[in-house]
């Protein structure tokens, strides 16, 4: 029995009207169950044609109820490393309503965490792709409601991705100018409402790492050093956002790390994974905390889950792998494993990769071939002893 006219739906937007008379229910009263079905069809089809009619024309870019469920949803699966749930998320919202800028946005971001998670950036054009395509509405409503603090908002975070990739990826300049342009967009978000916190995550980043890399220059007495009010505004968005809170912690925790706060690193990455968040992205900061304070149990538990999830996925590059077996290789070699230590260390020295992941772990190698002979020695001087007192 079919419930759905099902050669009548095809691919394009429609009205509520259009949906519902395309969909038109064929109900057989004798049939409780088929009726009921019909009614969370229909008011299914409600739902996702008011969604889709909320950002025509809307005065503001504020997620609505479906939108701020697959954000959630989306934000969620980043954090398990499921990158394909979450951009199925946000392309059912684009799919929905094209219009959907904050989609694009969020998106996005995903993309780019996908890239870094994989250490292999060959979806540049994707990604700008995508950047290009929100910036473009987002500019044109804007133009029509200046005011509005959700569109500053999305427009900044649109902008201070691109700031990212320049900072990484192309020119430090480019990357300056881009974030300042950011700032500048999330402060007239703040200006609009001082308790919007999803903008703070912004503007704390942009003020703390702004500082963090002028060095010596901070000590000029026309450079203001703006290092802890970033941290106070990344903690208002950790403590209040609904959207940015987990990414302003993740944030809060590479900056402990930058200031040798490890403890605190360690404390937020705690706080994650008990709320169930136990991708990558908590578990690089947990491992690169416990390795820069030598604590070898805490290094090789983060690493060697990290390592075991790289192992499940298909194509590597085998950047991140090398660098987990070059840190569990170093922590075990602090506990005295020195064969545990040797074979995580061969596996990184003996591994045959592409020039450019090559020519990036070069230090690695560089230092995990003076810990190998080392370790040997330490061998060596073990077999010695033992042999004397036999």
């Amino acid at each position: 029995m079919a419930l759905i006219d099902t050669h009548y739906v095809h691919k394009g937007k429609a009205t509520e009207n259009q949906m519902i008379t395309l969909l038109k229910p064929r109900l057989y009263p004798e049939n409780k169950k088929t009726i009921l079905i019909t009614i969370i069809l229909f008011f299914l089809i409600v739902t996702i044609c008011s969604a889709t009619e909320s950002y025509k024309n809307a005065n503001t870019m504020k997620p609505d109820s479906l939108s701020d469920l697959l954000l959630l949803r989306a934000m969620k699966s980043i954090n398990l490393d499921n990158f394909k749930a979450a951009c199925a998320n946000l392309d059912s919202l684009i799919t929905i309503d094209n219009s959907n800028w904050p989609a694009y946005v969020i998106k996005a971001g995903i993309v780019y965490t996908q890239m870094t998670d994989d250490e292999d950036f060959n979806r540049e054009d994707h990604f700008k792709a995508l950047i290009d395509t929100a910036l473009a509405g987002l500019n044109a409503h804007l133009t029509k409601h200046p005011n509005d603090k959700w569109g500053l908002f999305f427009k900044g975070t649109a902008m201070g991705y691109l700031a990212l990739w320049e900072a990484h990826h192309g020119s430090w300049v480019k990357a300056v100018f881009k974030g300042l342009d950011a700032g500048k967009i999330f402060s007239k978000a703040v200006q609009q409402d001082s308790l919007f916190y999803e903008a703070y995550l912004g503007l704390g980043t942009l003020n703390y790492w702004r500082s963090a890399k002028m060095g010596f220059l901070r000590s000029l007495p026309f450079i203001p050093d703006k290092r802890e009010l970033g941290i106070s505004q990344i903690t208002l968005a950790k403590d209040n956002a609904r959207y940015a809170s987990n990414a302003a912690a993740l944030g809060l925790a590479w900056i402990y790390i930058d200031r040798k706060e490890y403890g605190r690193a360690i404390a937020i990455t705690d706080r994650l994974l008990k709320q169930g968040l136990n991708g990558r992205q908590i578990l690089w900061p947990r491992g690169i905390a416990n390795f820069k304070r030598h604590y070898a149990e805490g290094t090789i538990e983060a690493f060697s889950r990290i390592l075991e999830s790289l192992n499940r996925q298909e194509g590597q590059n085998y950047y991140n792998i090398s660098l987990c077996e070059y840190y569990l290789g170093l922590a075990n070699y602090w506990k005295g494993n020195y064969a545990t230590a040797l074979s995580y260390l061969n596996s990184l020295l003996d591994r045959e990769v592409e020039k450019k992941v090559k020519k990036r772990l070069s230090k690695k190698y560089k230092a995990a071939k003076k810990y190998k002979e080392k370790i040997k020695k330490q061998i060596a001087e073990e077999k010695k002893r033992r042999s004397k007192q036999s």
